[in-house]
């Protein structure tokens, strides 16, 4: 639209030199027409000729933002795979974390919050599909990219804390006991008094989990619509935000 606009301007003025240029020299030789002519037209011709030239730069700078254009599109789509299956496993986890939240809410908000409460709490969520975060490092988002990595982490010890069978474990301890296997049993005991305080943890900050998944979630689904509809040539990628703020994925921690 600039390069449109400029060489619009640059014809006009072009057209009201010449034109006042073949007015003087029409004046200057006005008794001999020939010369004027001759002189105008050799004018005329070097306009012409740096004209040209002027308009095949123009092309060919045009040509090259707009491969510019096609290589930002063309790296944007790589990434929309991406987006696409993190969109169909952060549907599940957040629909996960909402019925463990509403258990927490309703099912067990009149329990005692104690030790054997916590023996006892056994949730099983699916695990994380491995094939829908193995090409994660490649999203150019860096600060979208970092929120993921630490929720992946964060997500797979959830899953692994609140699965923990802490009453079978210690049923084993009883078993080892018979055996004399007193190294296996310390090394047992350890555990189950971190998985304990783990399901203590997790637990409080539940809340914070989801509300976390779901920032995480609209922030995915979001550069996965724009990036179709870039491709589509629905936005312009001119006003693509390549990067996420750090505001976007804050969450306040309760307690």
């Amino acid at each position: 639209m600039v390069n449109k606009v400029f060489t619009s301007i640059l014809l006009v003025f072009i057209a009201i030199f010449l034109g006042g240029l073949y007015s003087l020299l029409s004046h200057l030789f006005i008794f001999n027409g020939a010369i004027a002519a001759t002189i105008f037209g050799g004018v005329l011709s070097m306009f012409g000729g740096a004209f040209g030239a002027f308009g095949a730069y123009l092309v060919a700078r045009h040509q090259i933002e707009q491969g510019k254009v096609q290589e930002k599109i063309k790296s944007l789509y790589s990434e929309l795979p991406i987006y696409i299956s993190l969109s169909i496993e952060f549907e599940k986890i957040v629909q996960q974390l909402e019925s463990v939240v509403k258990s927490k809410n309703e099912r067990f908000k009149d329990y005692e919050i104690d030790n054997d409460f916590f023996r006892n709490l056994i949730f099983t969520l699916d695990a994380l599909i491995l094939d829908r975060w193995v090409d994660t490092n490649k999203i150019s988002d860096s600060i979208l990219l970092k929120e993921l990595l630490i929720f992946e982490e964060s997500f797979r010890r959830t899953i692994k804390v609140l699965e923990y069978d802490i009453r079978f474990q210690e049923e084993r301890i009883i078993e080892l006991m018979f055996s004399n296997r007193y190294f296996e049993i310390a090394q047992l005991q350890n555990e189950i008094q971190i998985m304990l305080q783990g399901k203590y943890e997790y637990w409080k900050e539940i809340e914070y989990c989801l509300d976390k998944a779901k920032k995480l979630q609209r922030s995915i689904l979001n550069r996965k619509s724009l990036i179709e509809n870039i491709v589509e040539g629905k936005f312009d990628i001119a006003n693509y935000q390549y990067f996420s703020t750090e505001d976007e994925f804050k969450v306040n921690k309760v307690g």
